[in-house]
């Protein structure tokens, strides 16, 4: 049988995936296309992927029940021909309450649409996707017997989870709820009281998870002390959290992790945001051996102690892995503390490093206290530790240097600072940051790409004329008060000319 020519295939198609009423991606159309025959396959799969963005999840909400099952019939056939539809989907999100049918004023699964979605979620090897659940609106009792149902009915295709993506996570007590035989038989037999749904998941796929994130979020203490149990995480995530467990417990369900590569805790709300001293502290003594990234945002938290003392121990501990570092703020911080610990940073040799953001420190970091000469004591006087500061130990034998208060910003001088792969320092709370330190980062790191600074920074025209050979631009900040051209979230991006 002869052909039509490609060329020609490709403008049907081309016309297939750009109707006026397409469907969720991947299209169906254009998905049933490709399962033709091989040679349809070849033409059409590279549309699909040209149109894939993997930052988009595909929500099943998008689907109705006949499409899902059209979806799960094409995807089944194209497992049966050892094609590779399946990379198509990266994330499967899962509306959990828009499975909800009501019925006389009780809250029941959508059993076919369930179903449908269990047969999808079979075929597509979920140890490489996520899974993200909305528990938007589940926050009574009567929501959480149809939310155990469905943990409970889709427990076997979910076993090989790796990744986990919780959203609008509210935890609520369920004394009373009725636990279907399935969901007994996940839960551990020493515990008896009824687990959450949610931590009746996460045992389940404890032995395969490896990535948790947490989005608005409840931390709650049986949370915490379920994902204990998940020995091989490498990524934590939680962001904007809702903390109603003790930082202590945090703490201890982090140090848990000993393959831990990626944490995160940021954008934390003034009214539930968690202290993160006693997780700094407990990771100090056993600094993960593969950290990659660190980013750690308290600005609306109350320390109960500094932190920098146990953060200059993790950062020794973990420098030569760390790709992404976000600074927390101080307890009680000062611009004597957060300068000496941006020194102390100045110092540190972090080969990897690639993103640096010291937003969170604020207006308490100057930069002016950099650790090169101006630091530098007589022997026998009394100075930190030089262990803390790992180049000033060829130093300590030299003679006292002028004090740094004898000295004008543009006379301090600016030792290479060892970051050579930073390509991105973000300033933008930081309004006091001299110029001179700004120089020293643009002069020692041949790779940076992107500087951000606020518009209010005192020193703007300055760095502007550092930077004058970058790409200046303004934005606003991703969580700003979203007032029109308010200074305090203005920013100005300087960015590395492609020429």
């Amino acid at each position: 049988m002869k052909h039509l020519a490609a060329e020609l295939l490709l403008e049907i198609f081309a016309h297939v995936r750009d109707e006026p009423d397409t469907s969720p991606f991947p299209h169906l159309g254009l998905l049933s296309c490709s399962l033709v025959c091989r040679f349809w396959y070849n033409c059409a799969y590279p549309l699909l992927v040209g149109a894939n963005d993997k930052h988009l999840s595909h929500d099943m909400e998008k689907y109705t029940n006949a499409d899902l099952e059209l979806l799960v019939g094409l995807m089944t056939e194209s497992r049966r021909y050892g094609l590779n539809h399946n990379e198509l989907i990266q994330t499967v999100e899962i509306v959990i309450q828009r499975l909800f049918v009501s019925r006389f004023r009780t809250a029941r699964l959508d059993q076919p649409r369930v179903d449908a979605i269990g047969r999808l979620l079979g075929i597509l090897p979920l140890q490489a996707k996520a899974l993200k659940l909305n528990l938007s609106g589940i926050s009574t009792r009567t929501e959480l017997k149809p939310l155990s149902d469905f943990v409970s009915r889709l427990s076997p295709t979910l076993a090989n989870t790796a990744t986990l993506h919780l959203s609008n996570f509210n935890y609520v007590e369920q004394r009373s709820l009725f636990r279907t035989r399935s969901i007994k038989a996940l839960t551990p037999s020493s515990s008896k009281a009824s687990l959450h749904p949610i931590c009746t998941l996460i045992n389940h796929i404890r032995l395969h998870l490896r990535h948790i994130h947490l989005t608005s979020s409840d931390l709650h203490l049986t949370v915490l002390q379920s994902l204990r149990a998940c020995l091989h995480i490498t990524t934590a995530l939680f962001h904007s959290p809702v903390s109603t467990a003790h930082p202590n417990d945090l703490a201890t369900t982090i140090a848990s992790w000993p393959k831990l590569r990626q944490l995160s805790i940021r954008d934390q709300d003034s009214d539930d945001c968690i202290a993160l001293g006693p997780t700094i502290a407990r990771l100090a003594v056993t600094p993960p051996p593969l950290l990659e990234v660190l980013e750690l945002d308290n600005t609306y938290c109350t320390e109960a102690a500094p932190i920098y003392p146990s953060l200059r121990i993790l950062l020794l501990g973990c420098s030569s892995t760390l790709v992404s570092l976000m600074l927390p703020t101080n307890a009680g911080d000062t611009t004597e503390s957060a300068d000496e610990f941006l020194a102390f940073l100045a110092e540190l040799d972090m080969p990897r490093l690639e993103i640096l953001d010291l937003s969170p420190v604020g207006v308490a970091m100057t930069g002016r206290r950099r650790v090169s000469a101006q630091q530098r004591q007589a022997p026998g006087s009394a100075s930190a530790p030089s262990s803390l500061y790992p180049r000033r130990q060829a130093r300590e034998l030299l003679s006292a240097a002028p004090s740094l208060s004898d000295q004008s910003d543009s006379e301090l001088e600016t030792d290479s600072i060892p970051w050579p792969r930073l390509r991105r320092l973000e300033l933008v709370s930081c309004h006091r940051v001299v110029p001179a330190f700004v120089r020293a980062v643009v002069e020692s790191c041949p790779e940076l790409e992107t500087l951000r600074v606020g518009i209010a920074h005192e020193y703007l025209e300055e760095i502007e004329t550092i930077m004058d050979g970058f790409v200046r631009d303004e934005g606003n900040l991703e969580r700003g008060c979203g007032r029109a051209r308010c200074p305090q979230c203005r920013v100005i991006i300087f960015t590395a000319s492609k020429s």
